[in-house]
């Protein structure tokens, strides 16, 4: 029964297909919650959240909207600093 449950569970179905409309609107999710005067995403406290950083830089890797590699790039410097 056991081994019934685990492999139903591991069964992938493919999700739907990405097309632009949905990365530019997570695009646009992120920039509207982007804190431009500290950097990050949202208010305090700022964890890092590297999935936010790294859809930011494939989405500019793809698209070379430059807006998504700042937000990346401010986040991290205030990071360090």
């Amino acid at each position: 029964h056991i081994t019934d449950a685990l492999n139903k569970f591991n069964k992938q179905t493919p999700g739907q297909a990405l097309d632009s409309s949905i990365l530019e609107s997570a695009h646009n999710q992120l920039s509207h919650m982007f804190d431009s005067s500290n950097g990050g995403f949202g208010s305090s406290p700022k964890f890092p959240t590297p999935h936010k950083f790294l859809f930011l830089l494939r989405y500019y890797k793809r698209t070379g909207n430059k807006n998504a590699l700042m937000m990346v790039e401010e986040s991290l410097e205030s990071m360090r600093e």
